[in-house]
């Protein structure tokens, strides 16, 4: 039995604060509770809020089935237009890619005798977009896994679909809103790669017209050709083709 001196200095320590703290065991059921909690109160924050910009969301929004459609349906598309893209890029660096296209934009015309030739040759130019929302991942997003880039040659990008799959791990209360913020980034992907195919397509207007005109079919290159393509048209009316 402890001395009056030993219980009076135990009793001392304990009321200044200074003794061993109370036991805080807790259940590790509750741990994991109290984490999704968490994490899921931050992410409802983020999309209800528009803190960072982005868009605003309600709570009704977080519906795990409907979102999971929705996200799988956008990383579809957005492969489509990324695969068709990247046939066309020629490098990459922090946050931006260049792009080359070709186009058949002049014509020129010659006559010898009786013969009117109209000529045409590809013509390549180049263009760098921001693809950081290809690259980077938004704050809200990049907390949660250590996201991995897809195989070279483009392993600057982030695989989205691997990504995606991952998330789906994730508790219901904390995937809801996760997947919303994730559906609102993969648009702003659309969006980026949208105005890249566009860039791409610009020169199907004049090649249209050349086909139209000439009943010939024009070949975008996918690389430079080395020996461009002429295009005649006699004043007989037959139009012909020569490399």
């Amino acid at each position: 039995m402890p001395s009056p001196a030993n219980v009076s200095d135990a009793s001392s320590a304990e009321e200044s604060g200074c003794g061993p703290p109370p036991s805080r065991s807790i259940a590790p059921l509750e741990l994991a509770a109290n984490a999704r909690e968490a994490a899921g109160k931050r992410l409802g924050k983020s999309i209800t809020g528009g803190d960072d910009g982005g868009v605003r969301h309600d709570v009704d929004d977080c519906d795990v089935e409907r979102n999971i459609r929705e996200v799988h349906a956008i990383l579809l598309t957005n492969g489509e237009i990324f695969d068709r893209c990247m046939r066309h890029v020629k490098e990459s660096g922090a946050g931006w890619s260049k792009f080359a296209r070709y186009s058949f934009d002049t014509a020129e015309t010659h006559t010898v005798d009786s013969t009117t030739s109209f000529v045409t040759y590809p013509e390549e130019s180049e263009k760098a977009f921001d693809t950081r929302p290809l690259m980077e991942l938004p704050a809200g997003l990049n907390e949660f896994f250590l996201f991995k880039r897809k195989a070279a040659p483009y392993a600057m990008f982030v695989d989205y679909d691997l990504f995606f799959e991952n998330s789906l791990i994730l508790h219901d209360d904390v995937l809801g809103p996760f997947l919303v913020r994730l559906k609102d980034h993969l648009m702003s992907v659309q969006v980026c790669l949208g105005s890249i195919e566009a860039w791409l397509m610009e020169p199907m207007k004049n090649i249209n017209y050349l086909e139209d005109i000439f009943g010939v079919t024009l070949d975008i290159p996918d690389g430079l050709m080395t020996t461009s393509p002429k295009l005649f048209r006699r004043s007989t009316g037959t139009t012909s083709w020569q490399n």
